[in-house]
Parts: C-alpha cells; structure tokens; sequence
C-alpha cells in the first residue's frame, strides 16, 4: 500500500391672510411670538381691526409676545392666534410656533454583569517531551520526534500528514523516473512537502485508496494517483479512521461508537441510544451530538493515560501520564 496528502483532490401655517374688500390703510396688530422649548408659551392675542371710515385707523393694539417656554422636554410652542379682521382691514397673521428644546439625555447604561466561572474544562490527552531516543521506548518503535516520545512511522500534526502512512508511501523520489516502477505507471507526487513514488489507477480502478488528482513534485503538472485518504492525526500520531471502509461503523471493534461515519474527524458517530455505544469510555449516548462516550471517572481508569471523564470523553490528569518514565509527561 501507498499513501500522498488529501491532495488538491486538484454584498404653519404661512402668514394667513385675510384680505377686506374695501379696506384702504387699516392695518391689523401683529400676532405674537410662540414660546421657546418644552411647554412653550401661548402666542399673543392678535391686533383688533381697526374701525371702519373714510380712512381706516391703525389698529393699536399690538399682539402680545409669547411666554418663554421651560426648560427641556416641553413640546412646542402654541402658534398665536391670528388677527381678528377689521371693518376693511386686512387680517393678522399666525404667531410663529415656538421650538421646543431637546429632552433631557437619557440615564447612564446599566451597571456591568458580573463575572462568569470561566470556561468549562476540555478533555486532554498525554504527550511525553523529550531529549533522546532512549527518553521513550525505542525497542517498541516510540522514539524522540521533534521533542516528543512518537511512533516515528505515525507521527504528525495535521490529517494530511497521515496520507503517506496511510496509503503506505516509503519510496522517496525527485522525478518520475526515480520511482523503481516508473515503467508500470508509478509517478513522483508531491505527498506533504515530500517526493514520493506513487501508482497509478489500473483501468480506472485502485487496487487500494481512491483515485486522486494530485501534484506532481517539483511541477506544476498533476495526474490522478492512488492514495489512501482516511489517515487522521489524533494526539500527534496517524490512525485510520472510519472512510476507510464502507462498513467501518457496524462491525467490530469499532461497531460500539456510533453506526456513522463522520467524513471529517474519522470517528463514528450518529448514536440514537446508549444500544449502539459500549466499551471503556464509549459506553453512553450523547443524545445532542450523537457521540459515544464515558458517564463516570471510574469508566476511564482502564484506559491507558487516562482517568477522568470530560465533557464525555476520557481525559488524562498530570498524575496518569506514565507511559514513558524517562520522558517529561504533558497533560494538555
């Protein structure tokens, strides 16, 4: 088997006028100003007419000014009233509303909520810090792996590092005729940053993995290859997870997670009961994310490095991370 990365897959009243029919020079008093801001004063009584005669007195009386309104939140002024007509007079004219002042600001912004209790803790898992090889457990393949105890053949950071593990990619090349099988159609593709020998689809089948158009190293040329895509990094090292196999799921050892395959994390999933979980820290049913997984502390302790349950995972604590006594063990 081989392996290369899950590759490229490759928007106011105006001034009322009362005209008389035969008025000549009888004028009528103006009206008054209407008050200023919140409650404004009454306009001034209108000017009377003046009398009717050869020539027409000049109304005396002036209309009065209107009260100064209060202070803010009052409306508007009253409009004065208008001119009464005189025997041929022309007719006044409406006071001008006053304009009410603004409303006072509003009232300062609540006092700020109090603090919550922090964030709800998260399930960790063991990672082993070290200097040298001997500082884990060479003679079962777990060696020193920039700083941590890994087994070198799975280590990664990301789900694409496990492309060449999962797809058994181990002929390193720099072009296509470096591949030993260069003549049965292997070609040299880019699989994470690496030149490895890849083959290609026999009449449009793979023998393993899937059909994927990827890059070719060093160019810019892509072909379609075989690469197994199911690999997925989990605690820095690669394990092949559920769209592997069609029947992942619903058969053993895996069958008691969840009878769904969860394309992008590689887990099974979609439980409806606690029927369909089982097994040390998989026993029960989240119904709200359809995960199996562990009710109780007592669950996780048979677990290696773990013994605590977390938001219904087992987690490990400072004090269960033993695996490698030479190593600096890291809950986080």
């Amino acid at each position: 088997m081989r392996s290369a990365a899950a590759l490229l897959g490759v928007f106011v009243l105006g001034s009322l006028a009362f005209t008389a029919c035969d008025g000549d020079d009888d004028t009528i008093g103006g009206s008054g100003t209407g008050g200023s801001a919140a409650k404004g004063g009454k306009g001034g009584g209108a000017g009377k007419g003046g009398s009717n005669g050869a020539t027409g007195g000049t109304s005396t009386e002036t209309g009065g000014t209107g009260a100064t309104g209060g202070s803010s939140d009052g409306g508007a002024g009253m409009a004065g009233s208008s001119g009464a007509a005189g025997d041929d007079g022309t007719g006044g004219t409406v006071g001008a509303a006053g304009a009410g002042a603004g409303g006072e600001a509003g009232s300062t912004g609540g006092e700020a909520g109090g603090g919550g209790s922090g964030p709800a803790p998260t399930p960790l898992a063991c990672t082993y810090e070290c200097v040298l090889d001997a500082d884990c457990d060479p003679a079962h393949g777990y060696t020193c792996v920039g700083g941590l105890c890994l087994d070198a053949e799975r280590a990664c950071n990301v789900h694409d590092d496990c492309v060449a593990w999962a797809t058994s990619l181990t002929e390193p090349c720099a072009a296509d005729t470096d591949c030993e099988f260069f003549a049965y159609g292997d070609l040299c593709i880019d699989v994470g940053g690496n030149g490895l020998c890849v083959m290609v689809p026999f009449e449009d089948e793979c023998a393993f993995g899937e059909a994927t158009l990827a890059q070719k190293f060093g160019l810019l040329d892509t072909a379609t290859v075989c690469l197994d895509l199911s690999g997925r990094c989990d605690a820095h090292q690669c394990s092949r997870g559920c769209t592997s196999d069609p029947d992942f799921c619903t058969t053993g050892p895996n069958d008691k997670r969840g009878p769904v395959c969860d394309s992008v994390s590689g887990k099974c999933g979609g439980c409806t009961s606690d029927s369909q979980c089982g097994g040390p820290g998989t026993s029960h049913c989240n119904l709200a994310t359809g995960v199996c997984g562990c009710q109780d502390d007592v669950e996780c302790d048979g677990l290696a490095g773990m013994d605590a349950c977390i938001q219904g995972k087992c987690s490990c604590s400072a004090a269960s991370c033993t695996a490698f006594p030479s190593a600096t063990p890291i809950c986080g």
